[in-house]
């Protein structure tokens, strides 16, 4: 069931990420339909103990997950360039690191009080609201990102699909070594280790 769940989580990314292309809303309102819709869904997994249901919720956490990460990157990139400070890029995508951190860190101190899975969904869910909340005001419309132009060569078509379809495959190595250890090895040390504390 595990699996089930990741692979529908990971599935979800992919339609948000794909979808994304066609969304006409500015980056600021998507991103925020994807933060709230975060909260909600995350909450909903501690409200019920349907494995259909489950599997629905994470596939739709994908999508905003995926939402999240694409227009938080429109919405700040350009504002980055814009100041002059391009450097600081990298720190948007450390924002995911530092929630998988979090969120492992909670379920790990969760774990050892021996709380159930229904109220460390909760407490995620209470823990993506309160980021929310202090991130919401960093995102407005006032400051929408319009034309970004760049400095690359020109290319014909022909070489930017070449292009594109090599970073296309670029990422999807990157995923598949990223799902793989995310989803497995979790649940085998888990069978060596009966300890919550030793496990996290």
């Amino acid at each position: 069931m595990g699996a089930w769940l990741a692979s529908a989580n990971y599935l979800g990314y992919l339609v948000g990420a794909l979808s994304a292309i066609w969304i006409r809303l500015t980056a600021t309102t998507m991103l925020r339909v994807a933060l709230i819709s975060i909260v909600v869904l995350t909450l909903a997994m501690g409200r019920t103990h349907e494995p259909a249901l489950w599997v629905a919720l994470r596939a739709l956490a994908g999508v905003a997950s995926a939402w999240g990460l694409i227009f938080a990157s429109a919405s700040i990139l350009p504002r980055l360039v814009a100041a002059g400070q391009k450097r600081l890029s990298g720190i948007v995508f450390g924002g995911v690191g530092l929630g998988m951190v979090l969120a492992g860190g909670t379920c790990l101190i969760a774990a050892g009080f021996d709380l159930s899975s229904s109220e460390i969904w909760q407490m995620l869910g209470a823990l993506a609201l309160v980021l929310t909340g202090l991130a919401w005001p960093a995102h407005d419309e006032t400051i929408e990102r319009g034309p970004v132009k760049s400095s690359a060569p020109v290319l014909t078509d022909g070489a930017v699909v070449r292009k594109r379809l090599v970073i296309v495959l670029c990422y999807g190595v990157f995923g598949f070594a990223y799902i793989v250890p995310a989803t497995f090895l979790p649940a085998m040390a888990r069978r060596a280790v009966a300890d919550p504390a030793v496990f996290g």
